[in-house]
């Protein structure tokens, strides 16, 4: 057997710690990142109420959403985000009000919102996500009105420039990867 002086020893044993220590923190690094941008689709039911000027009546409209998530960054530092997205709403109704004039009600918008929120990690692989967003777009709506006696007033169909809020909550659940599926629920003003 050889000896191995002391000072080899030494130098070895420093030379192994200083490798697990560097594997220690360097491993964390070569591990999958966590995403901090991301883009995705959505689309759902959505529901409306309609009121006519002047009128205590209020008609419950049907409709869709639909989302393009041109991205949404968050922060490393403090989960905060922002987003930019491409949103599209519908929704159309029909009803009679207390004195029995008919109203159908058209609605639609497509807009470009900017929105800010809190990336909460409830566990590793659950966010909930408090936002809020604001936004430009376009709006057409149009109205068929018959009152009581049978008269027909077609309100013909208008497309205008008008500015969207909205505001809500979403939760999202990673299933594996780059999957995720999620809910959310959101107030448009």
């Amino acid at each position: 057997t050889t000896d191995i002086p002391q000072d080899v020893m030494l130098n070895l044993r420093c030379l192994l710690l200083s490798t697990l220590l560097l594997l220690l923190f360097a491993l964390p690094i070569l591990a999958q990142e966590d995403d901090l941008t991301m883009t995705w689709l959505a689309s759902g039911a959505a529901t409306a109420s309609y009121s006519p000027n002047d009128s205590d009546y209020s008609l419950a409209l049907e409709g869709t959403h639909a989302e393009f998530t041109l991205y949404q960054d968050r922060s490393v530092y403090t989960n905060l985000f922002n987003g930019l997205h491409l949103i599209g709403l519908e929704f159309s109704g029909e009803g009679t009000d207390n004195d029995g004039n008919k109203h159908a009600p058209e609605y639609a918008n497509a807009s470009l919102l900017y929105s800010l929120g809190l990336d909460i990690y409830l566990a590793e692989f659950i966010h909930l996500q408090p936002f809020a967003a604001y936004g430009f777009g376009a709006t057409r709506y149009s109205k068929s009105y018959t009152a009581a006696d049978g008269t027909i007033t077609p309100y013909a169909e208008k497309t205008v420039t008008a500015d969207v809020g909205i505001y809500g909550v979403n939760l999202i659940v990673e299933l594996f990867g780059k999957v995720w599926v999620g809910y959310g629920l959101n107030y448009y003003l």
